[in-house]
């Protein structure tokens, strides 16, 4: 059975053979007597035939790659903030598991834990991205909260407490109402059909 290669060692072959492609081009192509001498960053260049040519090829590319390159200030600046708080389930004490609770974000929040019997605190990680203006964005809108047997309840991120010091946001909890009975669902819906 053939194992997984390592990617650093299929970089690694990328960066030693990929060149050679287009160097034996223009060796077959281009037959040519080209000359590249002179010093270049310390030291010097002797070179002639296809090569040559396709040293400088490299060094133009690299240079007009370095001018025509983005400034870094065009990019949002992003920083890692803990988010946390706690979830509330209403209604008769049950045995509540931790697992079975569904946030909805990308990346997964994936630490819940039981404090008490209804009672679940909830820790995750979320990129913020910083405004020109200074001002922290979150990437998304709401989170939203699911517990079988229960209602589901979002709430929006902007409405955290954001302490910028700690690179955190804290959250009031969320309370979540159980799901009416089947029978309170059908006596439901006899009384508005009246």
């Amino acid at each position: 059975m053939i194992q997984s290669v390592p990617p650093f060692l299929v970089v690694l072959a990328a960066i030693i053979l990929l060149p050679l492609i287009p160097a034996l081009l223009i060796y077959i192509l281009l037959p040519s007597n080209a000359h590249v001498s002179g010093p270049l960053e310390g030291f010097s260049v002797n070179l002639t035939g296809a090569f040559a040519g396709y040293f400088a090829l490299v060094i133009l590319s690299a240079g007009i790659t370095y001018k025509i390159r983005p400034d870094e200030k065009e990019f949002p600046k992003y920083e890692e903030y803990t988010i946390m708080g706690s979830i509330d389930l209403t209604g008769p004490e049950v045995v509540v598991d931790s697992r079975m609770v569904l946030m909805s974000l990308y990346p997964p929040i994936e630490n819940v834990r039981q404090i008490g019997s209804n009672h679940l605190e909830w820790v995750g990680k979320i990129p913020m991205k910083r405004e020109s203006s200074g001002k922290l964005s979150f990437p998304y809108d709401r989170l939203v909260f699911e517990y079988p047997g229960y209602i589901a309840q979002q709430m929006y991120l902007k409405l955290g407490k954001i302490e910028e010091d700690a690179h955190k946001v804290t959250f009031e909890a969320v309370a979540m109402k159980e799901k009416p009975a089947k029978a309170d669902l059908k006596n439901v819906e006899m009384t508005g059909a009246h």
